[in-house]
């Protein structure tokens, strides 16, 4: 494989330049090895012939005919050029808005292959406007087909750069390197799930010749997608296993008189994760655990747990979250827990504090008088230094790319790592995301918790809706209501929270006390608006997404969200988790327009129907794919083109006992350079990043 070849930048490939690299970028194609695995995202079958006379409106079909005329004429969209051509059954115009230069290439009497979706009879005429063409070569000798004639490959797009072009560029390399590729999959991989050679299924997934090839050598990349992925994450498990960490656990009394004064029983759930993370951390080896939980199954009482290990121990700990309103909900949580253990000082670190308070607190980080430190992306600013850090738990962390999480790790020397998230995942998708880290699940809620019960109206009910909001409110519980906007919006004709703020204040609920929350208020009122919303003095709160994480607040009874048909499954799972989290019943309120598309509708029923966070997390997974669903970008990791988590499970765990095998084995890849190789070209700059956290 020409490893050179393929990392060479687009922009330098012949066809290209500066001006066309740019339109690439936008795609995300930056280097050769971008552009071939392009793949496209359907093909088009342009073989079947049809006579001029025969031609179908709206259906994609192809035409040999010959040139015989010319005629112009002039429109609203200034001269257009028609070109004539008949096959002897009828004549076709081809209708050339801003394309007379084709009178120049498609000359009277020549021969030319026609595609077009939008054939049509009209004026008494059959015509298209928008048509693929290749000139007919009847000696033989021009080269292959490949907009006509053929299985055509269909790739996204951008403006200003056509689909003809990234086909005739891709085929154009892969006929350059399609002699010199090296299968970079071990012979002994290849031959046990009897997978094809790897240069011929790159050429076939673009230029197939068959339509039933496609699955099969889609099948072969499908492999060599996640095994590569796979064996980047079992590089980083074995480069974390061989790191001896220099934290010593050896105290736990703290620990256990926490336990003896919670209000409530752990749950079977949170001890044997407690016993799992517990056991990493006495480990000799750095602890790379993840910790997944549904929205209120007490993730925080079990990091907390944590934390207090650590810091008996002499460790500080961070707690890094996305979000100021997490990061102080977490910090006011952990001070409530904490009333009457002392010695255990807790810092909040964000980005928006005063010079002031920030260069308190960051002296209380730095001589160690903070031992647990939580904060936002605040924490890996260059003046925050940590005094032993031996503990960093990182909350919601798909909200935070790989070099984010890098950062916080080198604060420290060797630390403990526990990511945790509130956002269920399937375990197909966690095996290829999270790979190198050992998973805790707690699907047990605690004790005493009613599940919302979700209902979903139309835009049409409000009334109904209105009255249940009065009802509970009359009986002192209070409610939340979200909108998708802050304010109006000139694009887009939606209710939005600065405007029903005031409807409900004035005019809807005058008798009850109405709050307003969103993402672009001032820190401080945003603050006093949850601390009077937590103390009760706040019966409605008018809300954005801003409160879709981390707010807990045990007397909110109903969670209304309005255009719900905006939110995705993750969003509104996340939302209904601001309820429910005391022994009162609670409800869910979805309310959306009329006119739903069918994925939006699948989407409401899938809400109604279960409270289960990782059932949701399988439907969002069979609707949007692990691309949209986890954000591909945040991840720091490859999308999975052309695998498929939902139909390729099989291939993803034969790909992944092969990756992990290998690396036990071999784990510098010495009997395997083609590979060692070909995992550098394709994750480059990723592999360093994901291999120090």
């Amino acid at each position: 494989m020409l490893l050179s070849e393929l990392n060479k930048e687009i922009r330098f490939i012949k066809g290209v330049g500066e001006a066309r690299a740019r339109l690439f970028h936008k795609l995300n194609i930056y280097n050769l090895f971008d552009l071939l695995t392009f793949y496209p995202f359907r093909y088009e079958d342009r073989r079947n012939f049809t006579k001029i006379i025969n031609l179908q409106k709206g259906i994609g079909q192809t035409v040999l005919a010959e040139v015989i005329g010319y005629d112009e004429f002039y429109s609203s969209r200034g001269r257009v050029l028609k070109i004539l051509v008949s096959d002897n059954t009828a004549v076709l115009s081809l209708i050339c808005y801003n394309r007379n230069f084709l009178k120049k290439i498609l000359l009277k009497g020549m021969k030319v292959f026609l595609f077009s979706n939008k054939f049509e009879y009209k004026y008494r005429q059959f015509q298209t406007s928008e048509f693929d063409f290749e000139i007919f070569d009847e000696k033989g000798e021009s080269n292959i087909n490949l907009h006509t004639n053929r299985i055509v490959p269909v790739y996204h797009t951008t403006e200003k750069l056509s689909v003809k072009m990234i086909r005739k560029l891709i085929f154009q390399e892969l006929e350059k390197l399609r002699e010199q590729m090296d299968d970079p999959l071990p012979a002994y991989i290849r031959k046990k799930y009897k997978l094809k050679d790897f240069a011929v299924c790159h050429y076939k997934i673009h230029f197939p010749s068959d339509l039933k090839e496609i699955e099969i050598v889609r099948q072969r990349l499908a492999f060599d997608r996640f095994f590569f992925l796979e064996l980047m994450l079992a590089l980083n498990k074995h480069k974390t296993v061989l790191i001896e960490k220099k934290q010593n656990y050896i105290k736990e009394n703290t620990v256990k008189g926490f336990v003896q004064t919670l209000p409530f029983e752990l749950t079977n759930d949170q001890k044997q994760v407690i016993q799992e993370i517990f056991g990493d951390m006495k480990d000799k080896k750095m602890m790379n655990r993840l910790l997944m939980g549904d929205v209120g199954s007490g993730k925080t009482v079990v990091g907390l747990l944590a934390s207090l290990l650590a810091c008996e121990n002499g460790y500080q700990v961070c707690l890094m979250a996305p979000t100021e309103i997490l990061a102080s909900q977490h910090y006011q949580t952990i001070l409530q827990y904490l009333k009457g253990f002392s010695g255990v000082p807790v810092v909040l670190l964000t980005g928006k504090q005063k010079s002031k308070e920030k260069e308190e607190k960051l002296k209380a980080i730095s001589n160690h008088s903070g031992q647990i430190i939580i904060g936002t992306h605040a924490l890996i600013q260059e003046d925050v230094r940590f005094n032993n850090l031996g503990l960093v738990i990182i909350d919601e962390q798909h909200r935070f790319g790989v070099r984010q999480r890098a950062l916080l790790h080198l604060k420290g020397d060797t630390p403990d790592v526990l990511v945790m998230t509130a956002t269920p995942i399937p375990r197909t998708l966690a095996l290829t995301v999270y790979g190198d880290l050992e998973i805790s699940m707690i699907k047990e809620m605690p004790p005493g918790r009613k599940p919302a019960v979700t209902k979903w109206f139309s835009q049409t009910q409000m009334q109904k809706v209105y009255q249940l909001l009065e009802e509970q409110m009359r009986d002192k519980k209070q409610v939340y209501v979200v909108y998708p906007l802050v304010s109006e919006s000139d694009k887009m004709d939606l209710k939005n929270a600065e405007g029903m703020f005031q409807t409900f204040k004035e005019k809807v609920f005058n008798d009850f006390r109405v709050g307003l929350i969103h993402g672009q208020m001032k820190k401080d009122l945003k603050d006093n608006t949850m601390d009077e919303f937590r103390q009760g003095k706040i019966d409605l709160l008018v809300a954005t997404t801003v409160i879709e994480v981390g707010v807990d607040v045990a007397n909110a009874s109903v969670m209304v969200v309005e255009h719900a048909e905006r939110f995705g499954l993750a969003q509104l799972h996340q939302l209904r988790g601001r309820i429910g989290r005391s022994d009162i019943q609670s409800y869910c309120i979805l309310i959306t327009s009329q006119r739903l598309t069918n994925e939006a509708r699948m989407r409401m029923r899938a809400m109604v129907n279960f409270n289960d966070g990782f059932k949701l997390a399988e439907v969002d997974l069979e609707l949007r794919g692990p691309g949209e669903m986890m954000g591909t970008r945040q991840t720091g990791l490859p999308d999975y083109r052309p695998a498929d988590l939902i139909k390729d499970t099989k291939i993803l765990q034969a790909a992944r006992k092969e990756a992990f095998e290998l690396i036990d084995r071999d784990p510098q890849m010495q009997g395997f350079p083609v590979l060692e190789k070909a995992l550098k070209t394709e994750f480059h700059e990723r592999l360093n990043l994901v291999q120090v956290g």
